[in-house]
């Protein structure tokens, strides 16, 4: 297994350098994490792994996307079947230097089970904040921390939900490589309502590695190791996730898409996002 991901994200950064880009123009992201330009200077979408950029004051950083995915079967929870979130939105806001507040949610899951019963159910909301504590100097990455904390709206009742809360920290790690490749890290400890008991939780080890490549002024590919292992029943997920984001059509916009597979057999089977984000400035000057 860890053969098979470090073989995996060497070819990714590999691919990466590899490409013939024009040099970035310089992006406004606290950090000194400067990778990206316009609208991609504050996102790491369409991945899971976050950044330790944060947005420039007064811009706020909105998002929306569509997510299919074929679940596995989760004992007490959910049969195999078609997981559809939509729209899942998000909202970043930098109320400090080098400070984020955010929040996301979807707004409806659909989920259509192998054994012909369709549920719907309103979405967790997830409150999290980003610090950005040490920006990056000469060989040393950048640092931050991120706290999380998912307030329990979906019900467990259909299987969509744990009716529990999650709380979550994490750290991360931002480096830049040259104008083209950014790399980012995070490891933290989530303590989450377990998935396959209805009163039980358990503390989950989290985990991701991303890289995000540079291909032409306007267009970056990105991919992502990410998951989460933890003692006890709960069954360890890894997944893999590549996609493209292009910086258009409109200023401060992007566009972006990914594919998602999975890492060990408790993962979904496949996955596909497609979205939108926003970086609208409200400063004054």
């Amino acid at each position: 297994m860890g053969r098979s991901l470090a073989g995996l994200l060497g070819a990714a950064a590999l691919a990466c350098q590899a490409v013939a880009a024009p040099a970035a123009r310089p992006g406004k992201a606290v950090g000194d994490c400067i990778w990206g330009a316009g609208a991609l200077a504050y996102f790491n979408l369409p991945l899971e792994t976050q950044r330790i950029v944060c947005p420039a004051g007064g811009v706020v950083v909105l998002d929306a996307y569509a997510e299919l995915q074929r679940t596995p079967l989760v004992a007490y929870r959910h049969p195999k079947g078609e997981l559809l979130r939509l729209p899942v939105m998000s909202a970043r806001v930098n109320p400090a230097d080098d400070v984020e507040i955010q929040v996301s949610a979807p707004a409806q899951l659909w989920s259509y089970g192998d054994d012909g019963v369709k549920r719907n159910e309103t979405g967790d909301i997830v409150l999290g904040t980003k610090w950005a504590a040490f920006r990056e100097r000469g060989p040393l990455p950048g640092a931050g921390v991120r706290w999380t904390v998912k307030l329990p709206n979906a019900s467990d009742q259909t299987g969509l939900g744990t009716d529990q809360p999650d709380v979550g920290a994490q750290l991360l790690v931002s480096r830049t490589l040259g104008s083209r490749l950014q790399l980012d890290g995070n490891m933290g400890l989530l303590i989450m309502g377990d998935p396959t008991h209805q009163v039980d939780q358990v503390d989950v080890f989290t985990y991701g590695v991303a890289a995000s490549g540079r291909i032409s002024d306007r267009l970056a590919g990105v991919f992502e190791v990410a998951g989460m292992s933890g003692k006890q029943r709960f069954k360890p997920q890894c997944d893999a996730r590549a996609g493209l984001v292009w910086e258009g059509p409109w200023p401060t916009t992007l566009l972006y898409a990914a594919v998602a597979a999975p890492l060990d057999r408790h993962s979904p089977e496949w996955g596909v996002r497609l979205g939108v984000g926003w970086a609208p400035s409200f400063s004054s000057r």
